[in-house]
């Protein structure tokens, strides 16, 4: 029995000693667990950072504006009147832009762009200078004359576009009225570009008169488009009366291109997108032809030599001016003319169909003309684009307080023999 004793005595020892090792070991181990926390604390976050992080609580923000078409028409008068007139949830009046007759034009049909809400336009006065003046809140400011490509001839059309980075890119044909000495021919028109960017004008650059070889430019008409920033494509009718296209791209100008047609009264281009040119052009029967560049070709015949490359927009022979066209955004194109009553007629292009009636097929809207006196035979201008509008939020009706509920009396009776202390 000492024997056995003496032997579990012996086997207590090692249980009490091997407990206090194994007790020592956990010890060991938790203050080196400890010391690795303290010391590696950033490490052992980051690696059980997505078991203790949340996920972010998503706050569903409430529009606070949003965006309406809008579209401006400009047109002289025969009395030296600017009027204008936009479509912005409906058409608006007649409004005279140049009330006071502070400047007598001359020439060709304004040019007008919008950059970061503002609204440009462009003329030449009648002593041969280029004036310019702006809106942004709804008033005009006063013209400011910016004067004439140095050693020009006289201007006779005006073009304007946006790259979309708060620049404007004005372009000027100016003609030769003297004919050349020796054949007695009329000296081609120069083509001049400058470019208001960081609150100044660049000075003018004249960018030639040649097309071809044997084809110069005609200073019959002019236009301008640019798809985004570092992109400007310009029209202008040949010597030929068909219709050349250039681009600028890269930073540089590319040669120029015959689309074909014959024109007779003017062009007008817009871009709705990137890779996007629509071009408009009055041919000799006062009709109107629609060209468009998409998937980096033009529409038609790629050669571009003749009207049928071109697609008529049916107009017959009730054009009696240049052209106006605009967007405001892709799939959208708004076409204006004089019409041959002294009217402005609009015509539209949206969801990949022209605007048309229930009887009459492609129809065109007039639009009247302006009161005081008929149009003038120079040809609208137009800029479409999309005005921001805040919206008035909906308010949020408070959470109504709850009613607290009437906590509820007890009266207690004293009784002696239930063990409830009385008093």
């Amino acid at each position: 029995m000492s024997k056995n004793l003496s032997k579990n005595l012996s086997s207590s020892s090692v249980i009490e000693r091997t407990t206090s090792r194994r007790t020592f070991t956990k010890a060991v181990v938790l203050v080196s667990v400890v010391g690795v926390l303290a010391a590696e604390a950033p490490l052992f976050k980051s690696a059980f950072a997505h078991v203790q992080a949340l996920p972010p609580t998503v706050v569903q923000q409430p529009q606070t504006q949003t965006l309406l078409p809008r579209t401006d028409a400009f047109v002289f008068s025969t009395t030296n009147k600017l009027y204008h007139k936009y479509y912005f949830n409906g058409w608006s009046a007649w409004l005279n832009v140049n009330p006071d007759d502070t400047i007598s034009f001359a020439g060709d049909q304004p040019a007008v762009a919008v950059v970061q809400q503002t609204l440009h336009v462009f003329a030449q006065d009648d002593g041969g200078n280029i004036v310019w003046m702006w809106s942004s809140d709804g008033q005009w400011s006063n013209w400011t004359l910016l004067g004439a490509p140095s050693g020009s001839g006289s201007l006779s059309s005006l073009a304007v576009t946006t790259q979309g980075d708060g620049s404007l890119d004005l372009f000027a044909l100016a003609s030769n009225a003297i004919p050349d000495p020796q054949t007695g021919e009329k000296l081609p028109a120069d083509l001049f570009h400058r470019q208001w960017i960081n609150s100044q004008w660049s000075d003018w650059e004249n960018l030639g008169n040649s097309l071809s070889a044997s084809v110069s430019i005609n200073d019959k008409s002019m236009a301008v488009s640019s798809w985004g920033p570092g992109s400007l494509d310009v029209f202008v009718v040949g010597g030929d009366e068909a219709v050349w296209h250039q681009s600028f791209d890269n930073g540089q100008w590319l040669a120029w291109e015959s689309l074909g047609g014959s024109v007779l009264q003017g062009l007008a281009a817009v871009s709705w997108g990137p890779g996007r040119i629509d071009v408009i052009a009055c041919g000799k029967l006062d009709d109107v032809w629609h060209k468009w560049y998409d998937n980096s070709q033009w529409s038609g015949d790629l050669g571009g030599t003749n009207w049928e490359s071109w697609e008529e927009q049916s107009l017959g022979d009730l054009a009696a001016s240049a052209p106006a066209l605009s967007s405001w955004g892709p799939g959208r194109l708004d076409v204006y003319v004089d019409g041959m009553d002294a009217s402005l007629l609009h015509k539209w292009y949206d969801n990949g169909q022209w605007s048309s009636g229930p009887d009459t097929g492609e129809v065109w809207e007039s639009l009247s003309n302006p009161p005081v006196s008929s149009l003038g035979s120079s040809g609208p201008a137009s800029v479409s684009w999309l005005v921001p509008i805040q919206l008035t939020p909906t308010p949020i009706p408070p959470t109504p307080t709850p009613t607290p509920r009437p906590t509820p009396t007890r009266t207690i009776v004293c009784h002696p023999t239930q063990h409830i202390l009385c008093p």
